[in-house]
């Protein structure tokens, strides 16, 4: 009876493991095209941001010119 217990409970754990597996391999699938959208997406973000402070950068400096040579 033990053996038998044995085996059956051998046979679970790789049943378990193999389902683990497959979960493990999905979300794996699954997680390269999000990251890749994120990192897009933080990409197109940084570029606004970084182009927004460099105008208000050159509109800052050119308000200084003006008032320098008045």
């Amino acid at each position: 009876m033990a053996k038998q217990n044995e085996a059956a409970n051998a046979t679970d754990a790789q049943k378990t493991n193999d389902a683990v597996n497959k979960i493990q391999d999905q979300i794996n699938s699954e997680a390269g095209p999000l990251k890749s959208q994120a990192n897009a997406s933080y990409a197109s973000k940084s570029e606004a941001v970084t182009s927004q402070a460099a105008k208000a950068t050159s509109d800052e400096n050119a308000q200084y010119a003006n008032a320098v040579t008045k």
